[in-house]
Formats: C-alpha cells, sequence, structure tokens
C-alpha cells in the first residue's frame, strides 16, 4: 500500500464506523435536552400563576364578594399557620451523616 493513500483511508475510517450517525444523534439528544430544560424553567412559575388565576377568576364572576373572599382565604392561611403545615414552606433539612 502506498503511503500516499493512508491518508485517505483515515478519512474512511470513521464513515466506515458510521460515526456520522453517532454525531446525528448526539446533536437530537442535545436539542432534546435543551428543549427539556426551556419548559422546565417556564413552568417554574405555574403553580402561582394558576393560583392567581384562580383569584381573579373568582372576583371576576362575583366582584361583590370579593372581600367575602379574601377574608375566607386569610382566615385558611391562618389556620395553616397555626398548624405549621403551609404546603409551600420548605421542610427543614436533615443531615445525615454516616
Amino acid at each position: 500500500m502506498k503511503s500516499s493513500s493512508a491518508p485517505c483511508w483515515r478519512t474512511a475510517g470513521p464513515l466506515r464506523r458510521h460515526d456520522h450517525w453517532v454525531r446525528l444523534l448526539e446533536i437530537v439528544r442535545y436539542r432534546a435536552l435543551l428543549v427539556a430544560s426551556v419548559c422546565l424553567v417556564g413552568l417554574a412559575g405555574n403553580p402561582q400563576a394558576e393560583e392567581q388565576c384562580c383569584d381573579a377568576w373568582v372576583v371576576w364572576v362575583l366582584p361583590r364578594a370579593a372581600r367575602a373572599y379574601a377574608t375566607a382565604l386569610m382566615e385558611t392561611l391562618t389556620s395553616f399557620r397555626d398548624q405549621s403545615v403551609l404546603p409551600w414552606r420548605k421542610r427543614p433539612s436533615v443531615n445525615v451523616t454516616i
């Protein structure tokens, strides 16, 4: 074999091993991870937005009962605060040593 044909065979090796398909799969994987991370960041504030929408809808449907609705919400939060079970309160971290 001539030494001048060695670079040509060196270039053909990755094609024969189908490395280009692996690169294509890596691109697809990276794009999927990017889309998933963007979606997760977009959904981070979703529960708070849902709560605000529900509150706004109740006030829109029953404008005369807005004060009663707000009072009921505050009483509910007060009862939860007394029980120390607010759903959004962070739970204490547990330090585990092995």
